[in-house]
């Protein structure tokens, strides 16, 4: 019979498991909330899922793997579950031949079980940053709208909460980068603006981390895209949240969050140059179509 007719199969006809001893084969159809999705029959890029591995907790994660899947590895190494269900448990691997084992080399058998071993850690690890990366998430949400509330009514800027957000963000990345991405596509319209500051900051560390950016720098960009759009709470209401297309009054109006975001960290006195650099120039454009200052930023730079 093919295997794949079969719901859950365990390894090859020689009974050892290619993708090692913790990891299963299961049809999508046979998932059950609960087990931990280790790999897919396709990249992960492939796939709208931002993190390579994660427990099947409602029907809408095995729809979603019904769609761009046939079947999957579930991990079975005893990992703690917020359900009740327990995850597979793996059977143990065929015992080796004598002989082979004798002309094995020592270094050579001990490298499937240190691959395997780092596998295992870093899935239990992805699975614990989860946790404290939505901990942190929502922390530092929490500070930024206490940041830009303080912008908005025209009192100091706090730099040093705003680098304190950062450098949780930096901890985390470093320990495990897809835990916070995946807290960064998680939307709440009614707290958008906050969100979009924080994700920005989560996107930048993530880049520079495989820029491989020391961590200094690491947080200094973070910082860089926290306080990017810092000018815009100095924007009305009713431009910054219009559903509908700007006027031409209105995005004049609008573009001028840059130049406040600028004065705003120039005010506050703590804020790095590079940040209050990226708060009036990222809108800028290579061919001089940007803002606030176009054609003449291009102008200086071909002198």
């Amino acid at each position: 019979m093919d295997d794949n007719s079969k719901g859950v199969t365990r390894g090859t006809k020689s009974g050892r498991n290619p993708r090692g001893a913790n990891l299963e084969r299961v049809n999508v159809t046979d998932l059950k909330e609960g087990m931990f999705v280790a790999e897919l029959d396709r990249p992960w890029l492939e796939t709208p899922f931002p993190l390579q591995g994660f427990e099947l907790k409602n029907e809408s994660q095995l729809r979603s793997l019904e769609k761009y899947c046939k079947y999957v590895y579930i991990y079975t190494l005893p990992i703690k579950s917020s359900t009740t269900r327990p995850l597979p448990v793996a059977r143990p691997l065929p015992k080796r031949k004598k002989n082979l084992d004798k002309k094995a080399d020592k270094s050579t058998k001990a490298k499937p079980k240190t691959r395997l071993a780092e596998r295992e850690k870093h899935l239990v690890a992805t699975w614990e940053e989860h946790r404290v990366a939505q901990r942190s998430y929502q922390r530092g949400k929490s500070d930024i709208k206490d940041i830009l509330h303080s912008a908005r009514f025209g009192q100091m800027l706090n730099t040093d909460r705003a680098e304190s957000v950062v450098s949780d963000c930096v901890e985390s990345m470093l320990r495990d980068p897809d835990a916070l991405l995946w807290m960064s596509k998680i939307k709440h319209q009614d707290e958008y603006t906050a969100e979009h500051c924080l994700n920005v900051c989560i996107l930048a560390i993530a880049f520079g981390r495989h820029l491989s950016f020391t961590e200094d720098k690491l947080k200094l960009l973070g910082l860089c895209g926290l306080l990017r759009d810092v000018g815009k709470m100095r924007t009305p209401d009713e431009i910054l949240n219009k559903a509908s297309s700007l006027t031409d009054e209105e995005f004049v109006i609008m573009k001028q969050h840059t130049t406040d975001g600028y004065h705003l960290l120039v005010e506050e006195g703590g804020a790095p140059e590079y940040a209050i650099d990226v708060a009036l120039n990222h809108h800028e454009r290579p061919d001089g179509r940007g803002y606030p200052n176009g054609p003449e930023l291009l102008q200086s730079l071909m002198l």
